[in-house]
């Protein structure tokens, strides 16, 4: 879906919970990351229905799946106001509607949840976006990044050198964004203050670069609200090259 003026992309979404308050937080709030996930998903629904409002079409079939004491279209409204849809009825939907939460389901908000007293190990990182990660017949490690259809099915990977942030942040979607974001992860674990500003250059010129018909193009301020509240906690990099990165 496509924007007809110059104006910053907008979502009838709000997720009130992130913003500049985080600022001051040590950890981003679950419930805030739990609640931008849902907003990120329900704009989906909309996208892939062609609409920019209202009740997508598979959410009003879905509701005669669901008993009248939960009617999915009062639950949609209430998601709307911010009440949190369970995993368990996100999947439930995605079981009869494919790839309806090709969004929530994402290592993204994982990898941008930053806690100071508890790093993600290469490990960890590497479990998170093993799904993208190949190795070659040579045995050496590589991204396989998917390519979606507007509907969210997988219509072909691309490749990229594993740390490649260059070409990456090229790709103009949430992939290349979450392998960059991947990296930046495993530098600050490792406190390479070098790469650490490199691949946070690198992954707010991704994010600027999205794709409009990319789901997360619409959610493109809350996503750098989240990078600039990382960033300010990672120790190893100045409040100078920060505040360069950020503003």
């Amino acid at each position: 879906m496509k924007t007809t003026n110059n104006s910053k992309p907008k979502t009838s979404i709000g997720v009130r919970a992130i913003g500049s308050k985080f600022k001051v937080l040590r950890v981003v709030p679950k419930r805030a990351m739990e609640a931008f996930r849902q907003a990120v998903w329900l704009k989906d629904l909309q996208i892939v229905d062609g609409l920019e409002g209202g009740i997508p079409d598979l959410v009003i079939e879905m509701s005669y799946s669901f008993s009248s004491s939960e009617h999915l279209n009062t639950a949609y409204h209430r998601w709307l106001r911010g009440t949190l849809a369970s995993p368990i009825t996100v999947k439930k939907i995605a079981e009869k509607f494919e790839y309806s939460d090709r969004c929530f389901n994402l290592p993204l908000y994982d990898l941008l949840n930053y806690q100071s007293n508890k790093h993600l190990s290469e490990i960890e990182i590497d479990l998170l976006v093993s799904e993208y990660l190949e190795k070659t017949s040579e045995g050496i490690l590589v991204w396989r990044l998917p390519v979606w259809d507007r509907f969210g099915s997988t219509v072909h990977h691309e490749y990229f050198e594993l740390n490649d942030s260059e070409y990456l942040k090229q790709k103009r979607d949430i992939f290349g964004f979450i392998a960059i974001l991947a990296l930046l992860r495993k530098s600050i674990y490792y406190d390479q203050t070098n790469l650490v500003y490199e691949y946070s250059s690198h992954l707010i010129d991704s994010l600027m670069a999205l794709d409009e018909q990319d789901p997360f193009y619409h959610f493109q301020e809350q996503l750098f609200n989240l990078i600039r509240h990382l960033l300010f906690k990672v120790p190893c990099i100045s409040t100078e090259a920060k505040k360069i990165l950020i503003n």
